[in-house]
């Protein structure tokens, strides 16, 4: 067969023989509720009482729910037990199962009879089997009995049987037939049968034996005593005749027998005397019969079981003896606390049968039931059901849950008092089949999930012709002639007797199970051999349930008890304390009466929650604390819980008693609105990892202070001060998550263990709660936290970590606020949390309970409709109203602003402000705080450990600043912001930034003492400014300088080139000079050894943050830019100031530096322009004097002399045509121009009336022929030597040494670089040894050897200018823009 495993999700069928079943929905009519006691009112009216409520509270609600005034005043009883109106709900005699009635209504109801059956008659007579197997019968001393005849024997057919046990022997019972036949049937250990019949003389009945008439069986067992059915039953040997009887006669008569014969036949009478020797014999064994016999009349010293008893019990079905299971259920539940726990203490101290194992096979609970998870039952209806039922019985009594499905739901109406707790049963009534429109979804088979649990057992009660399914290979086929074909999983069978129970006996065996389960008690807490589901053996309890295994041995605990409420208001129980309030609670106008107890209170106890008991649970942090641990999974209400604990304490305490500090790292929500309760003095939340750490050093000072405060006043501890006005209030800490604190923070923990460890006596109290307490519960912690709460948590080691049993374990999902409070040594606790957003009730409410229906009418709700649905379009929605714990805070705000009380201080310093100026950082320092006038404020910084603020200093004295960070730091802000600082105390500032971050200094080069703005992208000037700071020797009273490098690694590598001398490196160790430089490494750019102080800007990522040098602490505690770890002397958080938007205000001391005064402006280098028209140039006072254009650092026009002669080189296109015609243009203007030889028109045509030629040999030689004195200029000399070599020795020779003669001749030639290198002799050569004239593209290779002069700092990089070069006269390079002519 195969399963559909689709459709709508709460439908289940199967495309077998099995109907539709409909699940009905969790919490839907006729599953029992743990929101009240369920009782039945006289006749059949099912109600929910509220546990913990007096009986006399309820009684005018049940009057006017069931609309009978009677209930009202008329005496009750519970199951003919009279109760008084004082008796409270969930307690006896008022347990779940009871039927209350109005005592002159009814008489003893049928209950009573199986109670004295099993309490106060000595026997007990068992139906075993039939469809209502399971009636049990006491048999009274001296009282014949007559047993009830079989439902199928015809009136009149049966026979008679009348059971009697004599008054004077109640030790024995005989039984004989009025008319008809009997037996008594013994199967022996080795399975031979013993039969034995029964006839109208009264015939012994031993236990063991089983009774058979007209196919009616009986089984007796002895009874009379609780402990009789709680304790385990004797070994099946024990059950057996052994025979000891005979044994002993013969060991007596033998001796005698034989001594006579021998004295008989030896004729000594002396030999006689022999026969005393057997005598003497018989004495002990007469002793040890005594004692047998004793031990087995002893409460459990019997075998009574039936046939199964006296067989290997292991292989003992389930339901095989009902009538067993229901002693021991009412045993169970009418056992004294005593007598129960006796009964358990005998189960664990090893009374096991023989052959029971500690477990069953599959771990499972109800394995040992049902091995193989499912068992179909089909027959037809009504003895498929009773079998169905009387199996369902042992699976209920050994702690499981049942869930009904199926088309023949209605007829287990009975199952609706057994508790929800424990394994998942479920059954599957088929036995209607209502057609096959209702078939095509899955039955659920085991281990499927269902709601928050999964099955663990499934049970098909199924028609005659309906096929199981495939996964289900146990089948018990109900036959005609009475008797059950029980196929195993193994494919084995066997036909034994039908043993089924009515629906009746099965209501009254659930109603027993529900009182058991208030009384938090269980038929697997104890042993047993008897395999039918009403002992422990190969199975287990339940743990938390008194006498489960693994329980405490002091005691048990169980959060599942039922009589736990499933909420509890906090608002109620405050209220309880307040008789301004009464019992209406706080409601939105009473919510000020809270506050009364901030003048009323003695003592910190607030209240924590309800008990089993309804007394309300309270803990004392003064008391029973200091300090308090809460673990919990998530959704078992463990945020709830610590906001009723704030709540709680704030409604007891004012701001002046009570300070709170809120930790929440589970996202800064867990608190709600008690975080605007005027006595919240500090919040952390994990948004900011840095703070967290903060908050420890806060602690840590706080704790000092105190200790100072308790030193100064002479008292012991806190309560000492009690009154007085410098006492400081209760500090108390609560963290949420503190387990994912000490793993983000490693150090954390051990930190918070030394403030638990102080805080005992100086008014400091720790709240921690985890969701993981596994491994965070170490000895330490238990050492100094002794009040521990433990929710719903996943495993039992968590549980028996946090509150040393696992209990915690058991709480079921969907149980929010449910947990087990210890206090220290004390015994554990269960109880259920009050929550801070429950309204208080009007009182103990009566409601009717769900009837049991059949479900699928209508069909359950998918669980998407069982959420808030959004308002419909069209509908307006209603405004949102503030619930109760928002009503309480509101209140107790009011009520602090109208004593005039605000929280204190913050133990721990408030998150540095994300942006913060000097004038605001200068307000929130300590006064006296000023920063010295060699010194520049930086940042604002913390000092936790003193709780305040300090203003973060560099002193160029401790060293050059390095500002460390990643992109997007504030690294640029950080210097942008110190050069300002400077400027205004008067500082010479020069920055090397990128061209990226030059805009953010733009607006400080308007002030006077503001110098260069270069960069990388400008190498030359950066150079030549760092090689004049190298070189600065600073006078006394000068100003100091200060020189900000960006992306020192740009400027580093820009300027790298052939010279080893490194312009930076010989800056930093010139004096005079101070450097705060940016890097995005801990290297620095390699400068790291040349820098002192540091400023790490921080990210969000620790380990990105310590690679960049940033200490562990302060590591990861970034995120705005600006926030850095400042590493110049102890280590500290901070935020560097931001730079200011106005003009920068000029110093006295600077404001005439551009009028002439004598102390002298910053060092300048500018940029050269990049166009440089002649005609802008000033004209020179010599003749020989041509301006080229702009040059020298300060841009200014530049001019050289050319009476000693001049050379121009560059590459082809550098320019050098121009310069020669700016040459020529001066000469000729001058008159001191002799002539001009070059290919360009343009310079030929500057020569004016001066001789121009091109340069061929017969123009050449024409021009030098009539050669007047002055400047001859030739263009490209060293082509001319190559195409007018004979010419070109003319030129040479009519020159002298250095390039002009006697008669005034003066050469200025041009000729490209390499030309010039390679001219040794002529002209050129002469040329060059003048080191005067004009390098074009100086950095070109060899251009230095041109003229013999270092050109390094002339030179830029990248692709050549036309016109930019140096300017060399006598040996010394300027670097020059040459105009255009």
């Amino acid at each position: 067969m195969t399963a559909a495993r689709g459709g709508h999700p709460g439908v289940m069928s199967v495309t077998s023989g099995v109907p539709a079943l409909v699940v009905p929905p969790s919490g839907a009519e006729g599953a029992p509720s743990d929101d009240g006691v369920r009782v039945t009112v006289h006749p059949a009216e099912d109600v929910l009482l509220p546990a913990g409520a007096p009986l006399g509270a309820l009684r005018a609600g049940l009057a006017a729910l069931l609309r009978r005034p009677e209930l009202r005043h008329a005496p009750l009883t519970a199951d003919g037990v009279p109760v008084a109106d004082a008796d409270v709900v969930g307690h006896r005699p008022l347990l779940p199962g009871v039927t209350l009635a109005v005592a002159r209504e009814v008489g003893d109801p049928v209950e009573d009879v199986v109670r004295d059956a099993v309490l106060r008659r000595p026997w007990l007579v068992a139906r075993a089997d039939g469809v209502d197997a399971g009636v049990v019968t006491g048999l009274r001393p001296g009282v014949p009995t007559t047993l009830p005849a079989s439902p199928g024997a015809a009136s009149g057919t049966g026979p008679t049987i009348v059971v009697r046990t004599r008054s004077r022997r109640p030790d024995r019972v005989h039984v004989r037939t009025r008319s008809g036949a009997a037996r008594l049937v013994r199967t022996t250990a080795g399975g031979r049968r013993r039969v034995a019949r029964v006839g109208r003389l009264p015939r012994r009945w031993r236990p063991g034996s089983r009774l058979e008439a007209a196919g009616a069986r009986y089984t007796l067992h002895a009874s009379g005593e609780v402990g009789r059915w709680l304790a385990p039953p004797a070994p099946a040997e024990r059950t057996e005749p052994t025979g000891h009887g005979a044994g002993i006669a013969a060991a007596a008569v033998v001796p005698v027998v034989g001594s006579l014969v021998l004295a008989a036949a030896l004729r000594q009478p002396v030999y006689a005397l022999f026969s005393l020797v057997g005598v003497l014999a018989l004495v002990p064994q007469l002793l040890a019969a005594r004692r047998r016999r004793r031990a087995r009349a002893a409460p459990g010293g019997q075998d009574d079981g039936g046939p199964v008893a006296a067989t290997a019990t292991n292989a003992a079905p389930p339901g095989s003896e009902p009538g067993r299971v229901l002693a021991r259920v009412v045993a169970a539940h009418e056992a004294s606390d005593g007598a129960w726990r006796r009964a358990v203490q005998h189960d664990r101290t090893g009374a096991r049968a023989p052959g029971r194992t500690s477990g069953d096979g599959d771990g499972s609970p109800l394995g040992a039931l049902v091995p193989d998870g499912a068992l179909a039952v089909r027959g037809p209806r009504d003895a498929a059901r009773a079998v169905a039922r009387a199996v369902v019985v042992d699976i209920a009594a050994a702690g499981a849950s049942v869930t009904v499905l199926g088309a023949g739901r209605d007829a287990w109406s009975w199952c609706r008092w057994l508790p929800e707790t424990g394994p998942r049963a479920v059954v599957v009534d088929a036995a209607d089949d209502l057609g096959a429109e209702h078939r095509g979804a899955p039955v659920p088979r085991p281990g499927d999930p269902l709601g928050p649990d999964r099955v663990d057992v499934v049970v098909l009660c199924l028609p005659v012709d309906a096929a199981p399914p495939s996964w289900c290979r146990t089948v018990w086929e109900v036959r005609d002639d009475g008797l059950v074909q029980r196929r195993a999983p193994d494919g084995t069978a066997a036909a034994e007797p039908l043993v089924g129970v009515s629906a009746g006996w099965a209501e009254g065996f659930a109603r027993r199970v529900a009182g058991l389960a208030a009384l938090r008690r269980e038929l697997t807490s104890l042993a047993a051999a008897d395999g039918t589901g009403a002992g422990a053996g190969g199975r287990r309890a339940r743990p938390g349930v008194l006498g489960a295994p693994g329980a405490d041995d002091r005691v048990a605990v169980d959060p599942t008890d039922p009589r736990l409420p499933s909420e509890v208001s906090l608002a109620e129980l405050l209220a309880a304390d307040l008789p301004a309030t009464g019992s209406r609670g706080l409601t939105h106008g009473a919510a000020r009466a809270a506050v009364h107890a901030w003048d009323a209170s003695e003592g910190w106890a607030v209240p924590l929650g309800v008990d089993a008991d309804g007394r309300t649970v309270r803990l004392d942090l003064v008391g029973d604390g200091p300090h308090l641990l809460v673990a919990g999974t998530t959704g078992s209400g463990k945020s709830e819980l610590l906001q009723a604990l704030v709540l709680g304490l704030a409604s007891r305490r004012s701001p002046r008693d009570l300070a709170l500090a809120l930790v929440d790292f589970k996202g800064g929500a867990s608190f709600g609105p008690c975080s605007a309760l005027p006595h919240v003095v500090g919040q952390v939340t994990d948004l900011d990892a840095g703070l967290a750490g903060r908050a420890l050093a806060g602690l840590r000072a706080e704790l000092h202070r105190r200790e100072r405060l308790l030193a100064d006043r002479g008292a012991a501890d806190l309560a000492a001060l009690a009154g007085h006005p410098d006492a400081p209030p209760r500090l108390v800490v609560v963290i949420d998550e503190f387990r994912a604190l000490a793993d983000d923070l490693p150090e954390f923990l051990p930190g918070l263990l030394r403030v638990a460890a102080q805080g005992r006596s100086l008014g400091v109290h720790l709240v921690l709660a985890t969701q993981r307490p596994a491994g965070a519960v170490s000895a330490d912690v238990r050492a100094n936290v002794s009040a521990r709460v433990a929710l719903r948590v996943v495993d039992a080691a968590d549980s028996h970590d946090v509150v040393d049993t696992g209990a915690a374990a058991r709480i079921r999902p969907g149980t929010p606020g449910r947990a087990v409070l210890r206090l220290g040594a004390a015994d554990p606790v269960a109880l259920q949390c009050a929550h801070a957003g429950t309204a208080p009730s009007a009182g103990p409410v009566v409601r009717r309970a769900p009837a049991w229906r059949a479900a699928g009418y209508p069909p359950a709700l998918p669980p998407s409709d069982l959420t808030d649905r959004p308002d419909e379009p069209g509908r307006p929605s209603e405004p949102q109203r503030p619930g109760a714990a928002e009503r309480l805070v509101a209140a107790l705000r009011e009520e602090a602003s109208r004593r005039g009380l605000a929280a204190g201080p913050a133990p721990w310093l408030p998150p540095l402000p994300e942006r913060v100026t000097a004038a605001e950082a200068a307000s929130l320092v300590p006064a006296g705080s000023d920063p010295a006038a060699t010194t520049l404020p930086l940042a604002l910084g913390d000092d936790p450990a003193r709780q305040c603020r300090r203003l973060v200093s560099w002193s160029p004295a401790d060293g050059h600043l390095a500002v460390v960070g990643t992109a997007r730091s504030g690294r640029t802000t950080t210097l942008v912001a110190l050069a300002r600082t400077a400027l205004g105390g008067g500082w010479h500032v020069h920055a090397l930034a990128p061209r990226a971050g030059r805009d953010a200094f733009a607006p400080l080069t308007r002030h006077p003492g503001f110098g260069t703005l270069a960069g990388p992208d400008d190498p030359r000037r950066a150079a030549r400014l760092l090689r004049l700071l190298a070189a600065h020797e600073p006078a006394p009273g000068a100003a100091p300088v200060l020189v900000v490098v960006d992306a020192v690694e740009q400027l580093r590598a820009a300027l790298a080139g052939p010279d080893p001398w490194d312009p930076l490196a010989a800056a930093l160790a010139g004096r005079g000079t101070a450097f705060a430089v940016a890097a995005d490494g801990a290297t620095v750019g390699g400068l790291a050894p040349r820098v002192g102080p540091r400023l790490v800007l921080l990210g969000r990522d620790p380990h990105a943050d310590v690679v960049l040098g940033a200490p562990s602490p302060l590591a990861g505690s970034g995120g705005p830019p600006g926030r850095g770890a400042w590493l110049g002397g102890d280590a500290a958080l901070c935020q560097v100031l931001l730079p200011g938007t106005g003009p920068v205000p000029v110093p006295a001391t600077e404001a005439g530096t551009e009028t002439g005064t004598d102390r002298p402006g910053p060092v300048v280098v500018r940029p050269l322009p990049v166009v440089v028209r002649a005609a802008t140039l000033p004209a020179p006072a010599r003749e020989t004097v041509v301006v080229l254009g702009a040059g020298g650092d300060a841009a200014e026009p530049v001019s050289l002399d050319v009476a000693g002669g001049a050379l121009v080189s560059g590459p082809r296109g550098s320019g050098r045509s121009s310069v020669l015609r700016l040459v020529a243009r001066r000469l000729a203007s001058a008159g001191r121009l002799a002539g001009v030889v070059s290919r360009d028109a343009d310079l030929r045509a500057e020569a004016g009336v001066a001789p121009a030629a091109v340069p061929a040999p017969a123009a050449v030689r024409r021009l030098l022929d009539d050669l007047a004195p002055g400047v001859l200029v030739v263009d490209d000399l060293d082509l001319l030597a190559q195409t007018c070599p004979v010419e070109a020795e003319l030129v040479a020779g009519l020159l002298g040494p250095g390039g002009h003669d006697v008669g005034g001749r003066v050469l200025v030639a041009s000729a490209t670089t390499t030309g010039a290198l390679l001219a040794h002799r002529g002209a050129l050569a002469e040329l060059r040894a003048t080191r005067t004239g004009v390098v074009l593209h100086p950095g070109e290779r060899g251009a230095d050897d041109v003229l013999a002069t270092p050109l390094g700092e002339t030179a830029e990089p990248g692709p050549p200018r036309p016109g930019r070069g140096a300017l060399v006269a006598s040996g010394r390079a300027r670097p020059v823009q040459v105009a255009l002519p």
